[in-house]
């Protein structure tokens, strides 16, 4: 099996989508080490002004690059229908789209993964434009796919109720959590923590962009409301998204209380997760949730929303509070700093309940869908 997957996220500063390309490369390359030849012959293609960078162990994936405008090639697959991303690269069984589009294909069945729908769901909590955009193109990804692969059983409901795909053609396949992150001592953690950024302990920590659908403004006051009770600061990692002024406001309020370091990169995250008092995850909806299930693989307690899939992937391992609920989060900020039997529970919880995604799990999944697909 020949399969054309999207790895156009695949970005130095890669966000979600981006790590989730890299999770199901290593989670084939797993999955390879196993199943040997059963496992599909992948092949990358990429949009963009600028190249993929793909990490050295995936220097021998065979890339074909169209230097182009990401949203110019959408729009030339729309109107012209070309060119045929199998016969691009010489011939493909499946062509999985891996980002809210397909390329035109001339034989090849199509695989889309769909991380969540946000924006049909609540429009309101992104850009207008990416809105427009992403509604025309999910409807015709999801009209023309051979199947779709939805990161939660959450998505998975969203896009059979929203998106009028036939039950038998969407199917769940979690994301997993990268090896790197892992528990280390904490001591140990808090000083590279330090050294590196400059944050002294404790702290309270935020992973992801900074836009209005991640509910920091909640956080914010609810943290403000026990500020004067606690040692705590509050670490805001991620970079900059879409109607950052109000939140920046009211993080601004937090005065000395805040940290934002930026984006962090990777490398780095595991040490902050480890040296966290807690992970809080306040969005107003998820359609996975990979920080807070990194968090708990580095054995970081994680306080979670209600909102979309969180609950889900935490199960029992976090402490659950809705997104709207100022108070609600104020009182797990106070729990989460002054109990000790609290916070060793759930991070001994975290750990194991992080055990079960693992990316080679996800490629066992995704290509379940790839023969789904091809069966059709």
């Amino acid at each position: 099996m020949r399969v054309g997957i999207d790895i156009s996220p695949i970005r130095e500063r890669r966000a979600g989508v981006g790590s989730y390309c890299i999770g199901l490369l290593d989670g084939f390359a797993d999955l390879a080490r196993v199943a040997g030849s059963d496992v599909p012959h992948l092949l990358g293609f990429a949009t963009g002004l600028h190249r993929p960078r793909l990490p050295d162990r995936f220097r021998a994936l065979p890339v074909r690059w169209l230097p182009a405008p990401t949203r110019a090639c959408y729009a030339v697959w729309d109107r012209l229908g070309r060119p045929r991303m199998d016969a691009v690269l010489g011939g493909l069984d499946i062509v999985h789209g891996t980002n809210y589009t397909m390329p035109p294909t001339r034989r090849a069945r199509r695989v889309a993964t769909v991380h969540d729908l946000a924006f049909l769901l609540h429009p309101e909590w992104a850009n207008p434009r990416a809105v427009r955009f992403l509604t025309q193109r999910i409807r015709n990804v999801c009209a023309t796919a051979d199947h779709v692969v939805a990161c939660s059983e959450t998505t998975r409901r969203d896009v059979l109720r929203l998106l009028d795909v036939p039950e038998t053609q969407v199917s769940v396949a979690h994301e997993g959590v990268d090896g790197r992150f892992r528990p280390m001592p904490r001591a140990q953690a808090q000083a590279l923590v330090t050294q590196e950024l400059g944050i002294a302990e404790p702290y309270f920590l935020f992973v992801g962009t900074i836009e209005p659908r991640k509910n920091l403004t909640t956080l914010a006051r609810a943290f403000a409301s026990v500020r004067n009770e606690l040692p705590h600061r509050l670490v805001v990692c991620g970079a900059l998204g879409w109607h950052t002024e109000p939140i920046l406001e009211e993080l601004a309020r937090l005065g000395d209380g805040l940290v934002r370091p930026g984006y962090v990169p990777g490398e780095l995250l595991p040490a902050l997760y480890a040296g966290a008092a807690a992970c809080l995850a306040p969005s107003w909806y998820e359609g996975f949730g990979l920080t807070a299930i990194e968090a708990m693989a580095c054995g970081c307690p994680v306080a979670a929303s209600t909102g979309g899939s969180l609950p889900e992937v935490t199960g029992d391992a976090a402490l659950l509070a809705p997104p709207e609920d100022e108070a609600g989060w104020a009182d797990a900020l106070r729990r989460l700093a002054s109990d000790e039997a609290l916070r060793e529970r759930l991070s001994t919880a975290g750990i194991e309940r992080a055990r079960s995604f693992t990316w080679r799990a996800c490629a066992e999944r995704t290509l379940a869908a790839y023969r789904q697909a091809l069966a059709r």
